[in-house]
């Protein structure tokens, strides 16, 4: 090739590129005001999704500082079941833990208006999966539940938006770049978080000494204040039908004398029982309960002279754990039932032991062997802390049910939540008839909950159900 004609190629490459050069400032002029555009909306929506999620961790901190609360005053003063609650003691204790939380540097106030702020009432699974409101009846199916309608009547749960907006009082969120399109301000709100006071998961050892359960279907179909159970003979109708034996966990229930008879298992519970003492008793007598009532083994050797070194615990139980049930009644809980209480004008009868089931006067000559059931009965309703010497006030599993309605089972099923029932009828033979009322009116323990909403207990500590 020429030097010539090199050139011609070199001068021509060089126009070219000229004109290239011409035609990328002018795409660059045309497009980089919308890159920086896309640049600042990213950086804009990025901080909107922050701002977002910093909110939902304040209506989430926010509800559970207020269902805690609520439960707490259950837990510390009885006087909230009937009195029930304000508004304004609720969202003070909502917003002081709301104001130690920010969102996008501001400190979030939570609002009085149940449909942009806070919402106390009920939470009830079956119908309530929106949000809370007032329960009516829960005796009809479904039950009668009026969504977003407050309850400070008995709430147990609290719904909580938290809102950066231009009509809160947070105001809207400032944004960084997006003022260059005119767009000042954004405004955010949280998703419903609520929190509920719920079922206790679990029970220590020592706490279901009372060897029933009721069915889970008990509380929609025959639940109302101070309703009859029967917890025995369990039968295939009526309120016979909701309720069932078990042999404190997932074994069958053995029969006659053997250590794991219910039979034995009862009587070894009372023998171990030992007073528990409160920081203002000063016991006179290691072997009595502040109230002056003998401890398990001394009872039972006094009244019975039934001595024995058999002692055991109630176990552990949790939602979920699988514990077999039976139906029908355990005969050999009722052996020797002929021990009796002499009411006052009643004729003593020659052949009947009678006793108090309280402090050890007999009159008669005891038998080696109580009947297990009415012992267990009688000992405990004297030491259960209820105030009422003539009931047995305790808590039982509730348990699954396989179909529809109540169903007498016979094998294992699922524990599922725990109620606290009052047994306050004990016969011994021929009927072996035992009764209970079951409060539907929610208690609140101490603990967590987290087990669900099945029974009428609920753990002092609140869950996130949304």
């Amino acid at each position: 090739m020429s030097r010539k004609r090199s050139c011609r190629l070199n001068t021509k490459f060089y126009y070219w590129r000229q004109g290239q050069t011409g035609s990328v400032m002018i795409m660059v002029a045309i497009f980089l005001p919308l890159f920086i555009g896309i640049a600042a909306l990213a950086i804009d929506i990025g901080h909107l999704y922050t701002t977002r999620s910093e909110l939902q961790n304040v209506a989430d901190a926010a509800a559970l500082a207020g269902a805690r609360y609520i439960g707490d005053q259950y837990l510390n003063d009885p006087n909230r079941y009937e009195n029930g609650f304000t508004k304004e003691e609720i969202l003070e204790v909502v917003n002081e833990v709301a104001k130690k939380n920010k969102a996008s540097n501001v400190e979030i106030e939570i609002e009085e208006d149940p449909k942009e702020g806070i919402l106390i009432g009920n939470w009830v699974p079956s119908v309530s999966v929106e949000d809370v409101g007032k329960l009516i009846d829960i005796t009809t199916d479904p039950v009668t539940f009026n969504v977003g309608v407050e309850n400070l009547d008995s709430p147990d749960a609290v719904r909580v938006i938290a809102r950066r907006t231009d009509d809160s009082v947070n105001s809207a969120v400032v944004n960084f770049f997006s003022s260059i399109f005119g767009i000042d301000t954004s405004n955010i709100t949280s998703r419903k978080a609520i929190a509920a006071l719920s079922g206790p998961a679990n029970l220590e050892p020592g706490v279901v000494k009372a060897p029933f359960a009721v069915s889970e279907h008990f509380f929609p179909k025959y639940c109302d204040k101070d309703q009859k159970i029967q917890l025995s003979p369990s039968d295939s109708s009526g309120i016979g039908a909701c309720a069932a034996w078990h042999g404190y966990g997932p074994d069958h229930p053995t029969g006659g004398n053997s250590p794991g008879s219910i039979n034995n298992k009862i009587l070894a519970i009372i023998n171990g029982d030992t007073p528990t003492w409160g920081e203002d008793d000063t016991p006179e007598d290691p072997l009595k309960y502040p109230g002056g009532y003998t401890k398990g083994d001394v009872w039972l050797d006094e009244i019975f002279g039934y001595n024995t070194n058999n002692v055991f615990e109630a176990p552990a139980v949790s939602s979920g754990d699988l514990w077999y049930l039976t139906n029908g009644e355990v005969a050999e809980t009722f052996i020797h039932s002929n021990v009796a209480v002499l009411e006052e004008g009643e004729i003593e009868d020659p052949n009947v032991d009678y006793y108090d089931g309280n402090d050890g006067d007999v009159e008669g000559t005891p038998v080696n062997k109580p009947a297990s059931i009415i012992a267990m009965y009688d000992y405990f309703r004297y030491r259960d802390d209820d105030e009422n010497n003539d009931t047995w006030t305790t808590t039982v599993p509730i348990y699954q049910e396989t179909g529809d309605g109540c169903n007498p089972p016979h094998g294992l099923r699922t524990i599922i939540g725990f109620a606290e029932i009052i047994i306050y009828k004990v016969e011994g033979n021929p009927s072996r008839l035992i009764e209970a009322y079951v409060n539907c009116d929610f208690k609140v323990i101490e603990g967590k909950g987290w087990g669900g909403q099945f029974g009428n207990l609920k753990g002092s500590y609140p869950t996130l159900v949304k």
